[in-house]
């Protein structure tokens, strides 16, 4: 998947992106197709001795990314409309959570879990807490024809969109755990995940307050979201242990 995001944004990368990897000529087309072609067979022989469910995962997540090299390409609409493309490209991810999901199923021999659907949303939509407030910015500080969400629905909006996601990731985990029954009162830990919201919320006051931070939101965004990673691994062993 990284593979051929890389090439397919290798246009764009050129303009705005210059220290990509492929634009400096750390590797060149011929190499990232070997590397595509090579782990795509790989990984998908690999799963076909273990799962037809995984292979056919690994496999929509193959294709999609190809499909997406395409419309880059061809389909304007897409390519210049950050909000239009974002559900089209997110299924790749819905596939990496359907994998997951399918894979913790068939090792536990049990029916795939809704509540572990709903987890692996979750993430998700962190992560696209993370994507929108990397790519918003004051109108003064971007590029022209640089590829943002704020220049589609303005610097506010697209922050309150971004701190939207990162609540509803934790809403989304903080419910499935339901700290507050009755029953649940011993996975309290669960409340951690409070955290992350929190530093959204805090990046977009920052952010909107100060016009003149050079960083940006980014890199506080990118904390929050690896914070929500870290703390719900945490709350998952915490948990684990005090169930036994």
């Amino acid at each position: 998947m990284r593979v051929a995001d890389e090439l397919r944004d290798y246009e764009y990368d050129k303009a705005y992106k210059p220290n990509r990897p492929l634009v400096r000529g750390d590797v060149t087309f011929p190499e990232l197709y070997w590397t595509l072609g090579v782990t795509a067979v790989v990984l998908l022989g690999f799963n076909a001795t273990l799962s037809i469910a995984r292979t056919a995962a690994l496999a929509f997540i193959v294709v999609h990314s190809l499909v997406l090299w395409v419309l880059e390409k061809k389909w304007g609409r897409y390519r210049d409309g950050m909000f239009f493309a974002l559900p089209v490209w997110v299924l790749i991810f819905c596939a990496q959570a359907v994998y997951v999901c399918v894979a913790h199923a068939e090792r536990c021999g049990s029916a795939v879990s809704m509540r572990g659907a709903l987890a692996g949303a979750a993430t998700i939509f962190m992560y696209l807490h993370w994507e929108v407030a990397r790519k918003t910015a004051w109108p003064q500080s971007s590029k022209p024809g640089e590829k943002l969400y704020s220049s589609e629905v303005g610097t506010a909006p697209a922050m309150l969109i971004a701190v939207g996601f990162a609540v509803l990731a934790s809403a989304l985990m903080i419910g499935l755990v339901s700290p507050w029954s009755e029953g649940n009162r011993d996975s309290m830990v669960v409340w951690l995940l409070a955290i992350p919201p929190a530093l959204a919320l805090f990046n977009a006051v920052r952010f909107l307050r100060g016009r003149g931070i050079a960083a940006g939101p980014g890199p506080l965004a990118t904390a929050t979201y690896f914070s929500f990673i870290g703390l719900l691994a945490f709350c998952v062993i915490v948990v684990r242990v005090v169930h036994g």
